[in-house]
Order: C-alpha cells, then sequence, then structure tokens
C-alpha cells in the first residue's frame, strides 16, 4: 500500500490505474485527488462506521423476530407494526427533489439498476458493471435471471448455452427480424451502410463501428 495523503494508504495498483488511466485528462493534478480522496475518508468514515452499526443491529433484530416465529405464518400487520418500531420502516415524506450537481445521467436520469456491491468481490463487480454498462451476456450468466445455481470454477457451456437462449429470446422480443430469429443468425455484416438483417423496424438500426474487422452494430 501507498500513503497518499495524511495516513490515508491505497493499494499500489489502484495507485496506478488512478494517476495512469483515470486523472489524465480531467485538468486535475494526483495530489488534488488523493487529498480529496483523504478528506473523504477522514471526514466520513466514522458516520460511515455508525451507519453499518445500525444496518448490523437493525439486521440483529429482525433475525431475532424470524428465529422466534419460525414455522409459523406471517403476520403482514404485525410484521409492519415491528418493522416500524425498530425504525426499519419510515412514514413517507412529502414529495422532494435531489439538488446534488454534476452527476452524471447514468445516475441521475437514465433508468437503470442501482447496485451496490462489496468492493472485494471481483465477480460481484463485474456483475455490477456489465448489469448497466457491459456486456448483457455476462450480466445474464452471473445472475438468477436464468434459473440455476451459478457452477463453480470455469466457464460452463451448459449454462452458457441456456444464457444464449435467454439473449436470443430478449432480442426477438425488442429487435424482431421478419421471418427469422436472433437464434439463426451467424453473421452480422454491414454493407454500404445497411444492416445484413430484415429487421421488422429498419429504423432500429442506429448506426455500427467496426476495428480491425470486427463490427459493432448499435440497436436503438
Amino acid at each position: 500500500h501507498v500513503e497518499v495523503h495524511d495516513g490515508v494508504k491505497v493499494h499500489k495498483d489502484l495507485v496506478a490505474f488512478v494517476e495512469s488511466t483515470l486523472i489524465p485528462g480531467t485538468g486535475l493534478e494526483n495530489k488534488e485527488v488523493w487529498a480529496g480522496l483523504g478528506e473523504i475518508c477522514l471526514t466520513m468514515s466514522g458516520k460511515n462506521k455508525s451507519l453499518l452499526d445500525a444496518r448490523d443491529k437493525t439486521q440483529a433484530l429482525i433475525d431475532q423476530y424470524h428465529k422466534e416465529r419460525k414455522g409459523q405464518p406471517l403476520n403482514h400487520e404485525e410484521y409492519k407494526a415491528f418493522l416500524t418500531e425498530i425504525g426499519y420502516l419510515v412514514p413517507r415524506s412529502a414529495d422532494f427533489q435531489i439538488q446534488t450537481q454534476n452527476v452524471d445521467p447514468e445516475m441521475s436520469s437514465i433508468p437503470a439498476p442501482q447496485l451496490v456491491c462489496p468492493v472485494d468481490n471481483a465477480r460481484y463487480i463485474v456483475n455490477a458493471a456489465n448489469a448497466r454498462w457491459g456486456s448483457l451476456l455476462d450480466a445474464l450468466y452471473g445472475t438468477d435471471v436464468i434459473p440455476g445455481a451459478i457452477p463453480a470454477g470455469g466457464y460452463s457451456h451448459e449454462r452458457g448455452a441456456l444464457v444464449f437462449a435467454e439473449l436470443h429470446n430478449i432480442l426477438d422480443k425488442i429487435f424482431p427480424i421478419a421471418g427469422q430469429s436472433w437464434a439463426d443468425i451467424t453473421e452480422v455484416s454491414v454493407k454500404d451502410g445497411k444492416l445484413n438483417l430484415p429487421l421488422e423496424t429498419p429504423s432500429a438500426f442506429t448506426g455500427y463501428t467496426e476495428k480491425d474487422g470486427a463490427i459493432s452494430v448499435l440497436l436503438k
């Protein structure tokens, strides 16, 4: 670990990534970024700990409630009253608007999952990123959208086949092809600016990029 600001230490690999990839082009100096992070850590760590402690206390109370009523039908009104009593449920507030500035549209206005993940679990982080910005294939593979347990170890061809079947089903609903299914498609190409697939809604083809002979198509 490397000390980046007044006792705040960061893993050297993260420091290298931030300074070589994230900061360049922002107009900020390395020391400004680390000073900002240091200030956040020093000023918010106490509050964050108190929030985590409160969460643990609440979870313990909920666990105890269910253990004491094991095997009994859930009384919804009683359960709601209990959750209200411990502060888990609170009265609905009046309408309000968040005033935070300089927030990316992906977080502030574009509907999509808001996922919170432990930073020490790489697989969770990959799933979270892919669920919003990346590979639908990987998001399907690593979540319970596809029934069945996620196999441990390397890639499972059996689960992979289920993932592609679900993907084709999704594409057939959103971007149907006249007289065909996406499961039948073995190649996607663009010639003279036109897609080689007879989409039922041709205007869905918005654009494409080509790099090293590989085509990436945007449908919208």
